[in-house]
């Protein structure tokens, strides 16, 4: 999982970008609290995770479902975020889950 940071809201989670299997737009996602962003902008208020799902903040699709994954650097390079590919972290591949 490539990472722009720590969320600002549980000032834990590592904020990774994630591609939608429905609108394969990437989204920013906290690895901790679930919060989530349309873009790279975490200031706006996010969504977050249901109890049975964690929808896309784009089209309402869901984060966890087929297609959906961690985005690579080649998806990152092909959108036009104001980040610095270099300096972003890398993290945990593991997949998110919903809240039980």
């Amino acid at each position: 999982m490539l990472s722009l940071g720590t969320c600002r809201l549980c000032q834990a989670g590592p904020l990774g970008l994630r591609r939608c299997g429905v609108c394969r737009r990437v989204v920013v996602l906290c690895d901790e609290c679930d919060a989530a962003w349309p873009t790279s902008e975490t200031s706006g208020r996010p969504t977050y995770a249901t109890k049975d799902d964690m929808p896309c903040p784009c089209c309402r699709g869901s984060l966890l479902g087929k297609g959906s994954h961690w985005a690579s650097r080649d998806e990152l390079a092909a959108i036009d975020w104001p980040i610095d590919h270099d300096a972003l972290e890398e993290g945990s591949d593991r997949e998110p889950s919903a809240h039980d």
